[in-house]
């Protein structure tokens, strides 16, 4: 018996554990509310890959761990070249592991940002891939739940990378058609009214979020101003119709327009399915688009956006690497390990272990009597589709009521989004804190072009 083996034998890891050894992690790519996401390369392979760290500690309930697992279920059963490809998953006894493909070439505004120019046609063919990757994900009853630039990623930094949605920590799975989760997640700006409102979210959500992304593709600024749910449901109210400011919208054609309308549609009965989007003339280039250059319109913007978000991940880094290097009895610290050699895929049955893992894990977690600060978790809950709106119904636990006696003005650029499964309150502090600051901005410049 190795080394490695006599180790994790007398500190009873998990079966699973041992796949760490085929691994050499390196730089440190990002954090989030229960860890963080490292590059590494698999030693038998010489494959580059990112691992996604989950500290145990950081969740709290079981349904906590229950999520994590069925992230890790639901993106192992994906295969579709705009989806990011899961690798593998395994676990010590205080970490998750979840391998990835690992992606180089940054988030989606990011190269719009880099790029000398973009115009409504780049925008048909980048936008052209999130359906593709909505389509199928959604012809396998899965549901995303959380679209946003920052889950939007290029493979490589190629001309011609392709672009993979990723991040399904939040992601559920639907029995049938007329399944519904009743519990909110997702991040604030992005997510549909249906989420709050309590009457219950299917497919139509991810609908909602690849209008609010495209949106800001062609403006560089969001259609919300919102910072809490609250103030979002006074702004998106029944009959809802996104604003087309003049100062953004000038130079974008009706067609754009026009399924913008119909993909942010506050009633999800009648909003656009993602094959109707997938047919609309504007993504299939029926029709031509302006030749305009809209970089200048969206490039401040969302150059502003990028400080904004890069500050935000700075502080959440430094706090989870900080939890990360008080994590004692675990030798998973030395994240630069090469030491022994990786050991022989003969040593038992990877998926018979990580199988019995899986269920071992759901078990393992002691709960906790406090109830989360979280704005909302996810929940694979369900109950048949009404066809009810339910006006005015409390959202779950009553912690979101609909508001319809308001309605929204201009709508300008709010910085960044606050994620409801994120419990940094610092980062949602400087998030809310960074919107006010580019309203304002954007309010200025609106006014100077007049």
């Amino acid at each position: 018996m190795g080394l490695r083996k006599i180790k994790d034998h007398l500190s009873r890891q998990p079966a699973s554990h041992k796949r760490k050894y085929h691994y050499t992690f390196g730089d440190t790519l990002g954090a989030g509310a229960f860890g963080v996401v490292r590059k590494a390369v698999n030693k038998d392979t010489k494959e580059e890959v990112a691992v996604k760290v989950i500290l145990r500690r950081k969740l709290r309930t079981q349904k906590d761990v229950d999520d994590v697992i069925e992230e890790f279920r639901i993106l192992a059963k994906l295969d579709h070249p705009n989806i990011v490809a899961f690798k593998e998953w395994f676990a010590s006894k205080e970490k998750f592991y979840m391998v990835t493909q690992l992606c180089t070439g940054g988030e989606l505004f990011d190269k719009i940002v880099n790029n000398g120019r973009f115009t409504e046609h780049d925008a048909s063919v980048v936008f052209k891939e999130l359906v593709l990757a909505v389509k199928y994900m959604h012809s396998k009853n899965v549901v995303h739940r959380d679209i946003k630039p920052e889950n939007l990623l290029y493979t490589s930094k190629k001309p011609d990378s392709p672009l993979v949605l990723c991040d399904f920590g939040v992601a559920r799975e639907l029995m049938n058609e007329n399944e519904v989760i009743m519990v909110a997640a997702g991040s604030l700006g992005y997510a549909a009214p249906e989420v709050f409102t309590g009457e219950g979210h299917g497919k139509p959500v991810d609908i909602w979020s690849l209008g609010v992304v495209l949106y800001t593709m062609l403006s560089g600024i969001s259609p919300f101003e919102a910072s809490t749910p609250e103030k979002f449901l006074e702004e998106c109210t029944p009959g809802f119709k996104p604003c087309f400011h003049k100062h953004y919208f000038t130079n974008v054609s009706d067609e754009a327009k026009d399924l913008l309308v119909k993909m942010l549609d506050y009633n999800q009965s009648t909003r656009l399915t993602i094959d109707q989007v997938a047919h609309h003339p504007w993504v299939t280039c029926d029709v031509s688009h302006p030749d305009y250059d809209l970089l200048p319109t969206v490039k401040p913007s969302l150059a502003s956006r990028k400080k904004w978000r890069a500050a935000v991940q700075k502080v959440l880094l430094a706090k989870m690497l900080a939890e990360l290097r008080v994590d004692e009895n675990d030798d998973d610290l030395d994240y630069g390990d090469s030491s022994g050699e990786a050991l022989s895929s003969s040593d038992e049955s990877d998926s018979e272990s990580m199988s019995t893992d899986m269920q071992s894990h759901r078990s393992s977690i002691t709960s906790y009597s406090s109830k989360s600060q979280n704005l909302s978790v996810a929940d694979n809950k369900v109950k048949p589709r009404s066809n009810s709106t339910n006006e005015g119904k409390r959202g779950p636990e009553g912690s979101f009521r609909h508001r319809s006696n308001s309605s929204a003005s201009h709508r300008h650029q709010r910085s960044g989004s606050s994620s409801l499964k994120d419990g940094s309150r610092f980062a949602q502090v400087v998030l809310a804190a960074s919107a006010q600051a580019e309203k304002e901005k954007a309010l200025k410049e609106a006014q100077g072009s007049k």
